[in-house]
């Protein structure tokens, strides 16, 4: 009963940029009115976050009450965390309403718990190499998993400008009618706005987001590819630019020493927080707070930075699968960077760094939810 859909969905793949996409649609969706509901994962401060409805977390209540009625059908099936998750959120978006429903893959896309359903609009963000034991140690592996959200004769939109071979192949099999990134739509920014080009048509003097334009752009045009089930108006997609906030994407808090929190934790999104820490000035020394799980590939995802920061601080983060600190120096090293300490944990990492820190420097806090969390909760506290 679940599966039955009531309302529009739009279900969201990808390697990164996937959360930014979800709210910037749901942002969008929010001006013009419409009862929203999203399931994203992971969280950052409690798990309330995962599901929304109308822009606010559910409350304790409603879950509970959820996972009792789950609790109370499942009989002898075994189901994961993730997936017990996700049967709750179908169930609350199932009473609540909705006018629209946006749903983030938890991993890959073919075996993930949020593939259930049949999305009316398939989006995939980008490609990047991450969940290797998973998903595969290519990117043709992993753009199979990734298809696997995709329906026959579906829409779907691709935000990765260089779509792998077996996606494109996948597509052709399943006759989806898939927009891409650079091919069927594209961006153009000035100093001030941006323009979205599409179908031989452009929207023009768009305001410029706090999230990346490559996601922009891929969560704009899956607004357009909406239009058939709901009417979108421009008017309140400015709005929503204008609005759209996501707590450790390049969030940037301002103040006599910056502090710029980013959950990127592979090549492809560490390579898009280096582009955003270029535009401080140079005289502003940047220290970093980092930690990643030990099942990422660090070496590779450090590259992008290691020109940029003045001093490395690093811990492990309070999960199983964290990579020790050694690991995380080892990768360091590696690069012949030297300027480097430890701590037992992130928050001593962050305290270390913040001592040692003067007026004008920037502190960048990244690598992983679980490394951007801790910083981020004492910081609001």
């Amino acid at each position: 009963q679940l599966c039955h859909k009531t309302c529009p969905v739009i279900s969201i793949s990808g390697s990164n940029g996937k959360g930014s996409c979800v709210a910037l649609i749901e942002a969008c969706a929010l001006q013009m009115d419409y009862k929203v509901g999203t399931y994203t994962s992971p969280h950052l401060l409690i798990y309330n976050e995962r599901i929304k409805i109308a822009g606010k977390n559910v409350s304790d209540e409603t879950l509970i009450k959820a996972f009792d009625q789950i609790e109370q059908v499942r009989e002898q099936i075994l189901l994961t965390y993730f997936e017990f998750g996700t049967l709750a959120a179908l169930l609350i978006f199932k009473q609540a309403n909705l006018d629209l429903m946006i749903l983030e893959v938890g991993l890959g896309g073919r075996l993930d718990g949020v593939n259930i359903i049949d999305a009316d609009i398939a989006v995939i963000s980008t490609i990047d190499i991450d969940h290797s034991a998973w998903l595969g140690n290519d990117r043709e592996s992993i753009a199979q998993e990734k298809a696997g959200i995709l329906r026959a004769n579906q829409m779907a939109i691709c935000g990765d400008p260089n779509p792998p071979e077996s996606l494109q192949l996948i597509v052709q099999q399943l006759n989806v009618r898939m927009a891409t990134q650079g091919q069927d739509f594209s961006y153009e920014r000035q100093p001030s706005s941006w323009t979205f080009h599409y179908d031989n048509q452009r929207i023009e003097d768009l305001p410029l987001p706090s999230l990346a334009l490559q996601n922009s752009a891929t969560a704009l045009r899956a607004l357009i590819s909406l239009q058939t089930l709901l009417p979108i108006d421009l008017s309140a997609i400015r709005k929503g630019l204008q609005s759209v906030c996501l707590a450790g994407r390049l969030q940037t808090i301002p103040g006599d020493i910056t502090h710029v929190l980013d959950v990127a934790h592979n090549a492809q999104s560490i390579e898009h927080l280096a582009t955003h820490l270029k535009q401080f000035s140079k005289k502003r020394q940047i220290l970093a707070v980092f930690s990643m799980l030990a099942d990422k590939d660090i070496a590779s995802a450090i590259r992008p930075l290691i020109h940029l920061i003045k001093t490395w601080f690093v811990a492990p983060v309070d999960n199983e699968r964290s990579a020790p600190s050694k690991e995380l120096i080892n990768s360091l090293e590696s690069y012949g960077i030297q300027h480097h300490q430890s701590a037992k944990n992130v928050l001593s990492a962050y305290q270390q760094a913040l001592s040692q820190a003067q007026t004008g420097d920037i502190i960048v806090i990244f690598g992983s939810f679980y490394t951007v969390s801790p910083v981020l909760q004492f910081l609001i506290r």
